[in-house]
């Protein structure tokens, strides 16, 4: 806790000196959003058997526009009151998880490991490399630079 602490005072020169946490925190105009629909919508698209066992592009990029939709939802008016802190940043993560998860799905635009795609059965050896994602506004994704202890792990 003191090492994050430490690290969120350090951080504040990066951000201009405003706080960066928004999502369930400090929307722009506080409103009731249901915690539970954004929840569920979120294990839907993460925990479906026919979503996230059995991937294809279009469902991959459907769900993600379904999350990106509540993503904007959720931090632009969820609150958390002091009841509903915990629970409203607890969706808030784990919605903006659920977001690079299927961006970075979506992005490995292949099969490799337990990442199957029935629309892209292959695997692709340009894409043996880290893929990293990020983003509170969206969802982004780039792949690492090849390095030579990649390509000979493949």
């Amino acid at each position: 806790g003191e090492g994050a602490a430490a690290f969120a005072r350090s951080s504040r020169a990066r951000s201009g000196g405003r706080p960066i946490g928004q999502a369930g925190l400090r929307p722009a105009s506080a409103r009731s959003v249901d915690t539970t629909a954004v929840l569920a919508a979120v294990q839907h698209e993460t925990l479906d058997p026919d979503r996230n066992i059995f991937r294809r592009g279009d469902r991959l990029a459907a769900g993600l526009a379904t999350l990106e939709s509540l993503w904007d939802e959720v931090r632009r008016h969820a609150w958390g009151a002091a009841a509903t802190e915990l629970r409203t940043r607890e969706t808030a993560a784990m919605l903006a998880t659920a977001r690079w998860s299927l961006a970075s799905a979506l992005a490995r635009d292949e099969s490799r490991g337990m990442h199957q795609r029935t629309d892209r059965p292959q695997t692709r050896a340009d894409l043996a490399r880290r893929l990293v994602s990020g983003g509170l506004e969206r969802a982004w994704t780039r792949f690492e630079p090849a390095t030579d202890s990649l390509e000979m792990a493949s």
